[in-house]
């Protein structure tokens, strides 16, 4: 039997859960989790996943449990293709995979405006980089309280800095390695949580043989104005991106050209989704984040907190 696993069923995992059902790629979608779920099987222990042996596990768990739960994975298991939510760990751990194939959901790259600039940029001689995201996470789940939620407790690995990292993966995936000058990162709003609310990081992307491009994010989630957007400033053109709107603008000195990509938000993030679970169970690398681009995502990270204003 071809089937799937999902380790963990929070908010992520049921969204993995619906989406593989939907794709109809498996016989069976299994779930190990302790929590009571009549739609689909369950396991209870990591143990038992030999015998239901998935070719597809996505680790859908908290994030300090990823590295626990990859590293079951990759020793017990071989030839199995693994999709481990993003951030791929809490903070650096060194893990060698060698049996296994592993990819990251880092979902948006396949947003269709981030696949926009990444055909724009081409051989575009830039300046200066700017990314943007707001949001209020009282909002973020509607039926939960936010203050129970991974993302409000430090010890489940939440907080901007990681739960947001797809900026930081927008950074690598669309203009490659970058240096870390200024961070300010901690949590300075009134919400109910142990963890941080906000990163200001000013840098420096670094492309062989040319000047150094400037570089700004700013992440929060604190904010009741919500946006996601990017401002790259080249010398032959600009761009302004919101992937919220999934909106583009692109100008120079002389006219401007507008791209607006048709469906509501929620219906183009599920299909960043299931884009990203096809290509991970066909192997297409093209857009896909792999282990090795996570393993530097999560190095960034650590950078990021080094240089942390105190």
């Amino acid at each position: 039997m071809n089937s799937a696993l999902i380790i963990g069923f929070g908010s992520i995992g049921k969204r993995h859960a619906s989406i593989l059902t939907k794709l109809k790629r498996f016989d069976e979608v299994f779930i190990l989790s302790s929590q009571n779920i009549k739609k689909y099987k369950t396991i209870s222990y990591l143990r038992q996943i030999k015998d239901i042996d998935p070719s597809y596990i996505v680790i859908a768990s908290t994030t300090n449990n990823h590295f626990k739960h990859l590293s079951y994975c990759e020793e017990n298991l071989a030839g199995k293709t693994i999709l481990i939510e993003k951030p791929i760990f809490d903070k650096y751990k060194k893990l060698k995979i060698i049996n296994n194939t592993v990819y990251v959901g880092y979902n948006l790259r396949f947003h269709p405006v981030i696949q926009r600039i990444k055909k724009e940029i081409n051989n575009l001689k830039l300046f200066n980089v700017n990314i943007q995201n707001s949001s209020y996470l009282p909002n973020w789940r509607s039926n939960q309280d936010y203050s129970k939620t991974s993302s409000a407790k430090k010890v489940n690995g939440g907080g901007v800095l990681l739960d947001i990292s797809h900026e930081l993966d927008f950074i690598r995936y669309l203009f490659g390695k970058y240096s870390i000058d200024y961070s300010f990162n901690k949590k300075i709003s009134r919400l109910n949580i142990s963890t941080d609310d906000i990163l200001i990081m000013n840098g420096h992307i670094k492309i062989a043989a040319k000047k150094n491009i400037m570089l700004q994010v700013n992440l929060n989630f604190f904010s009741t104005i919500n946006k996601r957007e990017l401002y790259i400033d080249g010398e032959e053109k600009c761009l302004f991106a919101d992937l919220i709107n999934s909106k583009i603008k692109i100008s120079n000195n002389k006219k401007q050209k507008n791209f607006s990509y048709k469906g509501k938000f929620i219906d183009i993030i599920n299909k960043t989704y299931i884009d990203m679970h096809k290509a991970a169970i066909s192997h297409n690398e093209k857009i896909i984040c792999t282990y090795q681009d996570g393993i530097k995502i999560i190095k960034d990270i650590g950078n990021i907190k080094k240089k942390r204003n105190k």
